[in-house]
This record gives structure tokens, sequence and C-alpha cells, in this order.
């Protein structure tokens, strides 16, 4: 039988190539998501048309297929794609608290933090009706926990974690809407202060410990981002 003369360096080779062909259909599924958000957050999804996705991430419109089966497709992976980054901002600023209080509120405002650094990323959720599925978290991870670890502990006064969630993403809406053509930091950080109270309170802290525990955090998150850049 005769000896195999393939060198033992065919298989790293093989192997770069694989990698190499996978780090470029990457880089070619992550235009396409960029390209998407970039248009839907300038107009809406159903007015973007699946040419000029392709167009704007410079390929082909057969290569579109190669990834997404369909327009909703792309947009549940650019959904996604936002939201992994806000959900790891909000675990990472929020993973040294233990007051389920103070996490909401720094939570609160690590989002509003977050659009001031991504506008392009916020306009496009506000555009997807802010189709971010919180209720849909992780239960020990997020918003959802930090609520009914609240309500659990009796920190907070609510009936339902489900309650307690949508009082929070609706504020984050308010507060990304109002801050989004904002050019004043005095503004953005006072409105962020504000709402952050009115969520506390709501939640049902006391008015004075809903104000300063607000106060703290958007001194910490916000006005500390101003006095960065």
């Amino acid at each position: 039988m005769t000896a195999s003369t393939i060198s033992a360096d065919a298989v790293p080779a093989v192997d770069q190539e694989a990698k190499n062909r996978g780090g470029r259909r990457d880089r070619t599924r992550q235009a396409l998501i960029d390209a998407g958000m970039h248009l839907i957050a300038l107009t809406s999804l159903s007015a973007v048309s699946i040419d000029e996705i392709v167009a704007e991430a410079n390929v082909a419109k057969g290569t579109f297929y190669n990834h997404f089966v369909d327009k909703d497709e792309l947009f549940n992976a650019i959904v996604e794609s936002v939201r992994h980054q806000v959900h790891s901002r909000v675990v990472g600023e929020t993973k040294a608290l233990s007051d389920p209080a103070r996490k909401v509120a720094r939570a609160f405002c690590v989002g509003l933090r977050y659009q001031l650094d991504h506008k392009e990323q916020v306009l496009f959720l506000m555009h997807s009706r802010f189709s971010i599925r919180p209720l849909n978290d992780p239960v020990d991870v997020g918003i959802v926990s930090y609520i009914a670890e609240g309500i659990a502990s009796g920190r907070f006064r609510l009936a339902t974690t489900e309650g307690g969630v949508l009082l929070v993403h609706g504020l984050s809406g308010a507060a990304y809407a109002y801050s989004i053509d904002e050019a004043g930091a005095f503004g953005i950080v006072a409105r962020g202060q504000q709402l952050a109270a009115i969520m506390l309170r709501g939640l049902g802290l006391p008015t004075e410990e809903a104000d300063m525990i607000a106060a703290q955090e958007a001194d910490v998150i916000l006005r500390r981002h101003f006095a960065a850049a």
C-alpha cells in the first residue's frame, strides 16, 4: 500500500482557509446588519428595500440571501445586535451593586448614555418601536431580574414584575426620544435625573430616597460622560 504523500502542513493550511472564509462571511453579514440599521434608522423597515441594503453594504444581491431569508430576518438580527450591546453595558455597570433600586436607576442612566454615544442605533430602535423584547430577558440578568429582586425583597411595591419592566422601558423610550436632538449636556442630565426619580417613585420608593438615588446615578453615569468628552 502506497504511503500518503499529503504533507502534515496541509491540515493547518486547510484550517486557515476555512477560518478565512468564516471571517469573510462574518464581515459580510455584519456589513449587511450595519447597512440595514443605517437605512432603517433614517426611515423605517417598510420603506427600505433589499436592493438599497445590498447597495449600502456594497455586496451583490444574491449575497443577502446567503445570510438572511428576508428583511424580517435581517431586522431581527439588527435588533439582537443593538439589544446585546445595551444589555452588556447594563450588566457590566450594575454587577457590583447590591440594591435593586440603584441597579434599576443605573441601568436607566446607562441606557441613556448609550444613546448619546450611539444615536444611529437608538434611532433604529425608535423606528422599530423599541422592539427589544425586554420581558424575554433571561431571568437572572438585566432589568427583569432587578425588578423581580426588588419586589421579592420588599424594596419595590408592585403587583407584578411585568408592570415594573414596562414602566422602566416606557420612561427609557421617552428619555431617548427627547434627548436625540438635545444639544446641551445640562438638559440631558437634568431630564435623565428627573425621569429616573419618577421611575423609582413609581416602583415604590419614598420621594426623598428616589430623588437622592436618581441624582447620584445621573452624576456617576451621565454628568461624568460629558465631563470626559
